[in-house]
């Protein structure tokens, strides 16, 4: 185990496996502004964060806004007081998990859970299904 584990550690894991035309955030998702579409893209790979002493993955997230469509509720939103659910232009209009799409809840929490993620030899158990989990988020958008 390395003596810390800290957030540009796992920036830097999350950045090999990136997908090519995407940006992280500070919070380590990654987004993608398409613009030919009137979307923003946005994934996710989530897990326990523990720092300094690592992250456990087990989920794969992908939210998509459609900015016509999320500029249309807002309109309704800030025009009817008596509307309590909230909304900002960022709210996603579409959200799903793609871990359970790939893999079983069994493998995710059987064999991707269990290992902490500390060190670059620890990530690169993790990586195999991190990566599957992301081109299956990935293709997703593509059918």
């Amino acid at each position: 185990m390395s003596s810390v584990y800290n957030k540009e550690d796992y920036h830097r894991h999350l950045q090999q496996i990136m997908p090519a035309g995407y940006n992280m955030n500070q919070y380590g998702q990654y987004l993608l502004r398409d613009e030919n579409n009137g979307r923003t893209i946005m994934i996710s790979l989530g897990g326990r964060e523990s720092f300094p002493f690592g992250v456990n993955f087990d989920a794969c997230s992908l939210g998509v806004t459609f900015h016509e469509v999320e500029r249309i509720f807002h309109d309704v939103y800030v025009n009817h007081s008596n509307l309590s659910f909230g909304h900002d232009l960022d709210s996603n209009t579409f959200h799903d998990d793609f871990s359970d799409s790939v893999f079983t809840r069994q493998v995710i929490y059987d064999d991707v859970y269990p290992i902490t993620v500390e060190d670059d030899a620890s990530f690169a158990q993790v990586r195999p299904y991190l990566q599957s989990m992301l081109d299956a988020a990935i293709a997703f958008l593509n059918t």
